[in-house]
């Protein structure tokens, strides 16, 4: 049974970086809220009548293990939220006493909110078209995996107007659909859409201008909502699309892996192409389907195979540290494949990597006492940690009686604060070695180790002469 907080997530209301507030509101793990903001505040309010120590912060990133991101006291209010990645989020908060003790534990962790963080706007396809009977018309596709579909509108111009005007005000149009006109041979209306994601991103096309004789009676691929049969795709790129996802690695040789999609006529060939810091795309690799296979595992498609999903993988060494953005194009044996990447086209992932472990140094900690009898020493650890790919939370304190260990747990990822008191229970050693370990976003790991060893007995031995008795 879910443990219940001593705490509630008041108004739920994310509260922008700069101030501001924006249009998410939480309702719980069952409501996914949106924003369009990676740095939000989160409010909360905590019983004062409850010995609380600090609260804690703990989300689960798109499906994984639950982290720690942060703490607060409980007179803070609320918790800074940062991320440099869009996904979803469940968020829940842990209790931490005075005694030491925590409510729920990890293992009893439980969504309490989801937030669904997206900063990308739709994308809109749009182009004109004419019928065979000569009518003209539009064709327009929305692109988005949170698109609202209410906010799908329409909007026209004729020659000479300034302004644009909504196409039946007040009323929504499909994401992927198509529109009509009966116009005279001599008359030509301009067109374009505008569409918005639940986070509140909003993209606005360009227009197009259509009338009778404009374009053909090709339409984009699948079937159309006005359920009339469609070929063809404005954007070849997008058979290939990622999910602009950025991942750290701590080697040069990097493994990208992918799925792929094709039809009876199989792969014939893959190409990979590289992105460097300076936004140049360079062709890296090309492999015919018969090198497609890194692990036994792993078939390759074959031609005269039904449609299917692999999932493969390409092995590169980029040969240096630094960020990179990778775009891969399958070719069909039927000769279909996406364009090469142009000029600020977005990569399908980002690979940043990164050899170099952090800098770590810590001082000899400070012991001093509790100030409350029966419950051990302060010690005051500090530390200095220095990495530029350092995530949230990148440090670890551990102890242990003797330097080969074994080491435990002092806090687990923690803020790079630089400083850290820890109230030692007194059911720890008297004698311990203190270290500091500090975690990049590649998995860079560094430790540095105290030099000598911390004493937390400050119990000055008391004498006192119970009797006198002659001597021999």
């Amino acid at each position: 049974m879910p443990v219940r907080l001593p705490i509630l997530l008041i108004a739920l209301v994310l509260v922008a970086s700069s101030g501001s507030r924006s249009d998410a509101q939480f309702g719980g793990p069952d409501t996914a809220r949106y924003s369009k903001v990676r740095q939000f505040f989160i409010p909360f309010s905590a019983d004062p009548k409850r010995p609380i120590s600090e609260l804690r912060l703990f989300v689960q990133r798109n499906g994984a293990d639950w982290e720690y991101l942060t703490s607060a006291q409980p007179t803070q209010k609320g918790f800074n939220f940062f991320t440099n990645q869009d996904g979803t989020f469940n968020m829940t908060v842990q209790t931490v006493y005075q005694d030491g003790s925590t409510e729920p534990t990890r293992e009893q962790l439980r969504a309490e909110l989801k937030v669904i963080i997206d900063t990308a706007p739709p994308r809109i396809a749009l182009r004109p078209f004419s019928t065979p009977d000569n009518s003209a018309g539009v064709e327009w596709e929305v692109t988005d995996e949170y698109v609202d579909p209410a906010s799908v509108k329409l909007e026209y111009r004729w020659p000479g107007m300034v302004d644009w005007a909504p196409i039946d005000k007040g009323v929504s149009f499909r994401a992927k659909d198509q529109r009509t006109w009966v116009l005279k041979a001599e008359q030509k209306i301009e067109i374009r859409v505008r569409a918005m994601d639940f986070a509140k991103n909003e993209t606005i096309s360009p227009g197009v201008t259509t009338a009778p004789g404009i374009g053909d009676n090709r339409q984009f691929s699948n079937t159309g909502g006005g359920g009339t049969p469609i070929t063809g795709t404005t954007d070849p790129v997008n058979p290939n699309r990622g999910n602009g996802t950025q991942h750290f690695v701590n080697n040069t040789n990097v493994k990208l892996n992918y799925s792929v999609t094709v039809g009876p006529s199989g792969v014939k060939k893959v190409t990979l192409w590289r992105q460097d810091e300076k936004q140049i795309w360079t062709k890296v690799m090309e492999k015919d389907a018969a090198d497609l296979k890194p692990d036994k595992e792993v078939p390759a498609i074959v031609p005269g195979e039904k449609a299917r999903t692999e999932t493969l993988a390409l092995l590169h060494d980029v040969v240096k540290d630094g960020t990179y953005g990778f775009i891969i194009i399958v070719e069909s044996r039927a000769g279909a494949s996406g364009r090469e990447p142009r000029p600020g086209d977005t990569p399908h992932t980002s690979v940043t990597v990164d050899t170099t472990a952090p800098l770590v140094k810590m001082s000899d900690p400070k012991v001093r006492a509790n100030g409350v009898p029966g419950q051990g020493a302060l010690v005051d650890i500090v530390w200095q940690a220095t990495d530029k790919n350092f995530g949230p939370a990148p440090i670890t304190l551990e102890y242990a009686e003797k330097l080969d260990g074994p080491w435990r747990i002092i806090a687990e990822r923690i803020d790079n604060t630089g400083k850290y008191t820890w109230a030692v229970p007194p059911t720890e050693p008297y004698s311990f070695y203190v270290r500091v370990k500090a975690v990049d976003r590649a998995n860079n790991a560094t430790t540095d180790t105290c030099k000598q060893n911390v004493i937390v007995d400050l119990t000055v031995p008391q004498v006192e002469i119970r009797d006198v008795t002659p001597g021999k």
